[in-house]
């Protein structure tokens, strides 16, 4: 099936301009401090509403900010291509920057959609990179945030699986800040804004495809509404779902920062009081808070997994069980938790190769997800040292000595530097004499920690 164009005319259910010059002001001026935004532009008619709107804000406001409009083509459709030269078509007469993107390879079988949105971060993220973007701004409009609050609730998501998408995301897919201007903004007034300005757009079959999750979903809608769960107070369910999650944090936040303790190397641990006798809701999230610090991870396992750990933890005085890479031990009256090594180790690579990688992309040298490496000399650069976790670290270990205040195994994913001679560093464990002088460098986590 083929995409259709539709330059829809006045009389076509038109309701008006859909937006306000006020209502589009109040949208676009939290973007106002930002100076190089890229703008994820497909062609159909909510990404449209964005180019045009805040195209045409920017000039009565006298933005004076970088704007990149930037479309994916997925190569999922013949038609795709011919799109993204629209789009660049329509970027470029109002003056703007435009870059096609193309998800090249061979493309999956199941899971089209998943992948496909992977994908399109992944090449979004490339973009910002190349020009030093301070966010990327998207499309989603408050139809798209019910139906995400549908989709998790069907998958027995909990407050913060339900919280959905948030306006301001500063720990988007990919690490990007991603803004979504529209989110509380209906389909429809973003339709009925194009409509009044004569401008087509494309429609992707694919959003009516009953095949896809997303699309049935759609198809429901209409009869939860005429029950009276609309998109707007599925929506508001969301929003009050992120204010409770947004409490739940703050408790978290002040549990960690009077009990946790951090071990450079990688392993943490704390009073098991400190977890267990806070409300249930508050220690399934420090478990999770817990988990991705020490793992580096973006997003936690499910959370039926999470409260069987729990009811685990709190059954046992004395257990280990692993989750989501993590290993978790309550030891009598101390819970710790660290990487696990699992079957496939974190990666050993070349630091100047890690680099340099980085560098290409305008991104940090991140290893393993946990660490930031800040390299304050060129040492790194001009030899084959290499990081990787220390159980894969050559011996002999002379003068390496590990913590009685955490279990011996805690230490294997430690992040560990050597060369051809043998152990260079382990941040708090070993320090190859001369090594400092000739390998300046400081890690940093990149967790919650």
């Amino acid at each position: 099936m083929n995409s259709v164009a539709r330059n829809v005319p006045e009389t076509e259910s038109h309701r008006g301009m859909g937006l306000t010059s006020d209502e589009i002001d109040s949208i676009f001026r939290p973007q106002f401090p930002l100076c190089r935004l890229v703008l994820g532009v497909s062609g159909g008619p909510d990404s449209l509403a964005l180019l045009y709107l805040f195209h045409e804000w920017t000039k009565r406001v006298g933005w004076t900010g970088d704007i990149l409009v930037a479309t994916i083509d997925h190569g999922l459709r013949p038609e795709s291509a011919a799109e993204a030269q629209q789009v660049g078509e329509r970027a470029r007469a109002m003056g703007l920057r435009h870059v096609v993107r193309t998800w090249e390879g061979e493309k999956p079988s199941s899971n089209i959609q998943a992948q496909a949105r992977a994908a399109r971060y992944r090449l979004f993220a490339q973009e910002m990179a190349s020009i030093g973007a301070d966010a990327l701004v998207l499309a989603h409009h408050l139809d798209d945030q019910a139906e995400t609050f549908l989709d998790r609730l069907t998958r027995g998501s909990g407050v913060y699986g339900l919280g959905a998408m948030i306006g301001d995301d500063s720990g988007g897919p990919e690490g990007l800040r991603i803004m979504r201007p529209f989110l509380e903004v209906p389909k429809s007034a973003l339709m009925d804004a194009l409509r009044a300005r004569g401008i087509p757009w494309v429609c992707d079959p694919s959003n009516y495809d009953p095949a896809y999750k997303r699309a049935r979903l759609r198809q429901i809608m209409g009869g939860l509404a005429e029950e009276g769960l609309t998109s707007q107070r599925l929506a508001d369910t969301a929003r009050r779902m992120r204010r409770a999650r947004e409490g739940l944090d703050y408790c978290c936040r002040s549990i960690l920062n009077a009990h946790l303790v951090c071990h450079p190397a990688g392993p943490v641990r704390l009073p098991w009081n400190s977890i267990g006798d806070p409300p249930e809701e508050i220690r399934l999230r420090l478990l999770a808070h817990l988990i991705l610090g020490v793992t580096g991870q973006q997003a936690p396992g499910r959370l039926a997994k999470l409260e069987g750990l729990l009811f685990t933890l709190e059954a046992h005085e004395r257990v280990k069980q692993t989750l989501s890479g993590a290993v978790v031990q309550r030891q009598d009256d101390t819970l710790y938790l660290w990487k696990e090594v699992g079957r496939t180790p974190p990666a050993v690579c070349r630091v100047a190769d890690l680099v340099a990688a980085a560098q290409a992309n305008g991104r940090p040298a991140i290893w393993d997800g946990r660490y930031h490496l800040g390299l304050e000399g060129a040492g790194f650069l001009n030899s084959d040292v290499v990081i990787g976790p220390l159980v894969r670290a050559p011996g002999p270990r002379d003068g390496l000595t590990l913590p009685s205040d955490f279990p011996v195994a805690a230490f294997a994913c430690a992040p560990a530097f050597w060369d051809s001679e043998g152990l260079l560093y382990v941040p708090d464990l070993f320090q190859m004499r001369g090594s400092e002088a000739a390998y300046p460098l400081s890690l940093k986590r990149t967790g919650l920690f």
